[in-house]
């Protein structure tokens, strides 16, 4: 089924359309009348939302001097003063920020402009100025965070949303208006942003995505209608919807309810702060420049945005620059992106879950590899595999026969080097003539129970499914047999 790609267009007309309503409903038809002749004669020129927003601040406005004093009873008969006057009352009681109260400023200055006579002049109507608020630090999103809002999603898709919306700092008007063909991935993984009606910043841009191509594969592999370009790339996923294009209101109430189930401060949580998030983490990193920043976030060159994000220099800064000159800042950099070593997904930054094969990745690593690590060096296979993330590491039970066959024999390799320190041990076959030894004998017992785990485990898996050894040279199966005999005679026992 091919989408109409005016449907964002069309979703915004609905909500401008329920403004008009409200207007009747709420104010004297003589003034609702003019307001909607306003908005008809500038239907070319407004967007649907600025025409949404214009009827709305406006009805506040007129409606605000049916009941208060001090004006004259037509809005043409207004002056500049009663303009300003009246937009500050009703900002207070409103109890809006600046950036509200300048479109309400916005939305006077049209309507004042397209008043034939009227004594009123549009530029002595104050706005606040344009200039942009530093972002409070202590609300801003950390990674680990957006990592936690992922995860507690209830969807692929939802998934791929925030983390889409997070690594490629798209704004909600701009991410419910892609389209299946705006995702890329030749010859790398990049969302284009298209340049519609609705898209603020970085219209036309094509911005790089890493670890966020997983969570949108994974929705990729389930979305309706994937193999139409032009399907929206965000859709409702129940069939009664017709797998419409998402909203962005629909986005906010998700990210709301999805925050619901994290122990993050839901004030916090709106699609907004992850744009937020990754200019500040940018910011930070000493893997991005200037321009990468603008790039990623849509910013025009040399923009005044980057004096927002000032919470993150500093300290932080100069971290970045000593890293680049090659001087050990200490700690464990998590904003650093892995593989996974299962799937080789590139991993979010303090993920906890691989987001294609699920792999857990973060927590302790299990003990059997705590004792393999210490005794064994980087060129062993086992630990050339894993090694990348350790705390991803499986348990015993997740690996395969081959693999605990070589632990096995690592560790008795290492408990007889222990003991045997007068002994002329020499094992020639690589990878075992590497191998060292366990410092104490707490951890050659504890290897030795690993080793009794191992058999019980390899016997378990010989006695299913024998065919699963023809690979391991060196596991007797005359012993395995023996072994089986042991355990069950004293099982009988």
């Amino acid at each position: 089924m091919t989408t109409n790609p005016d449907e964002y267009e069309t979703h915004h007309e609905e909500y401008l359309q329920k403004q008009k309503d409200i207007l009747s409903e709420e104010l004297r038809s003589e003034h609702s009348g003019k307001v909607l002749d306003f908005l008809y004669d500038r239907d070319e020129d407004l967007a649907p939302s600025t025409a949404r927003n214009y009827a709305r601040e406006l009805r506040f406005l007129i409606k605000y001097t049916y009941d208060n004093d001090g004006f004259e009873p037509e809005p043409e008969e207004w002056t500049s003063n009663d303009w300003n006057r009246l937009i500050r009352r009703v900002s207070r009681e409103r109890g809006i920020g600046d950036g509200t109260k300048r479109n309400t400023c916005y939305a006077a200055r049209a309507f004042v402009h397209w008043l034939v006579e009227t004594p009123a002049d549009k530029s002595e109507i104050d706005a606040p100025s344009t200039t942009h608020e530093k972002v409070d630090k202590e609300t801003v999103l950390k990674p680990g965070e957006v990592v936690s809002l992922i995860e507690a999603t209830r969807t692929a898709r939802d998934a791929a949303v925030i983390a889409v919306m997070y690594e490629a700092a798209l704004r909600r008007t701009a991410l419910v208006q892609l389209d299946v063909k705006h995702y890329q991935e030749d010859p790398f993984a990049r969302i284009e942003v298209p340049q519609k009606v609705g898209v603020k910043t970085g219209g036309g841009r094509e911005r790089p995505i890493s670890w966020s191509q997983g969570y949108l594969d994974n929705w990729m592999s389930q979305h309706p209608n994937a193999d139409d370009p032009d399907a929206p790339l965000f859709c409702s996923i129940r069939d009664r919807d017709n797998h419409s294009r998402l909203s962005s209101h629909a986005i906010y109430t998700m990210m709301q309810r999805t925050g619901e189930r994290t122990d993050i401060d839901s004030e916090r949580i709106n699609p907004h702060a992850l744009r937020h998030a990754r200019a500040t983490e940018m910011r930070k990193s000493d893997q991005f420049g200037k321009n990468d920043i603008e790039l990623v976030l849509g910013w025009a060159d040399s923009t005044p945005m980057h004096a927002r994000y000032e919470h993150a220099t500093s300290m932080e800064e100069a971290t970045r620059t000593a890293k680049k000159m090659g001087i050990d800042v200490g700690g464990d950099d998590d904003s650093q992106i892995k593989d996974c070593p299962r799937c080789d997904t590139k991993l979010p930054p303090q993920s906890r879950y691989c987001p294609t094969c699920t792999l857990k990745i973060d927590g302790k690593a299990p003990e059997w590899w705590q004792l393999f690590d210490a005794v064994c060096k980087d060129t062993d296979p086992v630990k050339k595999r894993y090694g990348a993330l350790p705390s991803a590491v499986p348990e015993l039970h997740d690996l395969s026969p081959q693999e605990l066959d070589h632990i096995q024999n690592v560790y008795l390799i290492a408990e007889q080097q222990m003991y045997d320190h007068n002994s002329d041990i020499e094992i020639e076959q690589h990878p075992y003539d590497d191998v060292g030894e366990f410092e104490t004998e707490e951890e050659a017992n504890s290897a030795m129970e690993i080793v009794r785990e191992v058999q019980n485990q390899l016997a378990s898996i010989y006695e299913d499914s024998p065919y699963e050894f023809d690979f391991i040279d060196s596991v007797d199966e005359v012993e395995l047999e023996a072994y089986l005999e042991t355990k069950k005679a004293e099982e009988d026992e």
